[in-house]
């Protein structure tokens, strides 16, 4: 038990940091290399923000399920098909761009591992 709260605990905290990044400050994101530039294109950068909305987002129900276990299966579904959908839509970009950049192959690399903390936990539970 005290190994998944660990897993949930870390994934919930690296989900919450990096969604912060992407809702409140997306310029920073592009400075580390993990947002394209939007600084000119005020449309992406919502779009950019709206993604570090529905982090943050699964982040605070992920820690939620630290005090209470009912909401535990809820928040790892949620996290599973977040994260399923980010890694689907960044695969079907790079086949629209006919190429994996830094920036679709990091996305896919955040939500894949996102994808196996999530299901490292179902399996301790």
């Amino acid at each position: 038990m005290y190994r998944m709260r660990y897993i949930l605990l870390g994934g919930g905290a690296v989900r919450l940091a990096i969604g912060a990044g992407y809702l409140v400050v997306p310029s920073a994101m592009t400075g580390a290399q993990l947002a394209p530039n939007t600084d000119d294109s005020p449309d992406a950068r919502l779009f950019v923000r709206g993604f570090g909305g529905h982090q943050v987002l699964t982040a605070a129900f992920t820690l939620a399920a630290l005090r209470d276990r009912r909401l535990l299966a809820p928040a790892l579904a949620l996290n599973l098909l977040i994260d399923g959908f980010d890694v689907t839509s960044a695969l079907l970009e790079a086949r629209a761009r006919a190429r994996v950049d830094r920036t679709l192959a990091g996305g896919i690399a955040l939500s894949g591992s996102a994808i196996a903390w999530a299901l490292a936990v179902r399996a301790l539970d």
